[in-house]
């Protein structure tokens, strides 16, 4: 059992419920992702079970290139993701709603300098911008994911699902589900 226990300025004592706690007797590997919109700005979090460390960036806007292609430019939010089952690759969105380019990394593996960590970077301009992206899901093979694009995406528009390439991350096709 587990209780906290803590003090007020006044010296008075309080104390929690007591809650049950237990171990697994296996190591736990794997870790978790999510996204934060602490500062210094929004980015995706990893916090990775087996670490000494244990939490780290896992991508965030100074890590994708601006519009213009200038490295380590770009300034919009990093936000809603997808791994794979696997946890070797990630598709998420960046750029304000209605805007949602696409981010894909095609192996997690891969050190951010490395010069092709990025698969598509998210760019409002090129490849991305073809490539709306909101939120999305992968197979369980990992040789494709389906996303949604933004209500306002001229293309995708709120009725159809979009079929991507698990290694280019490039949609592939599309299906009309026939209502939003």
């Amino acid at each position: 059992m587990l209780a906290l226990r803590g003090t007020d300025e006044a010296g008075d004592v309080g104390k929690s419920a007591s809650i049950g706690v237990q171990f697994a007797a296996d190591r736990v590997d794997g870790a978790v992702y999510y996204w934060t919109t602490s500062d210094p700005a929004p980015r995706i979090m990893r916090f990775d079970f087996a670490s000494q460390s244990a939490l780290a960036v896992a991508i965030q806007p100074s890590d994708l290139p601006s519009d213009s292609g200038t490295p380590n430019a770009n300034t919009r939010c990093v936000g809603c993701h997808a791994l794979s089952r696997d946890g070797r690759r990630m598709v998420a969105s960046t750029g304000t709603p209605g805007e949602d380019n696409l981010v894909y990394i095609s192996d997690l593996s891969r050190p951010k300098t490395a010069t092709d960590w990025l698969t598509v970077d998210g760019r409002g301009t090129g490849v991305a911008s073809q490539n709306k992206v909101m939120t999305a899901s992968f197979k369980s093979r990992r040789n494709q994911f389906v996303a949604d694009g933004p209500a306002g995406d001229p293309t995708l528009g709120s009725t159809k699902l979009a079929f991507h390439d698990g290694v280019t991350g490039l949609q592939q096709s599309s299906l009309d589900v026939g209502s939003p």
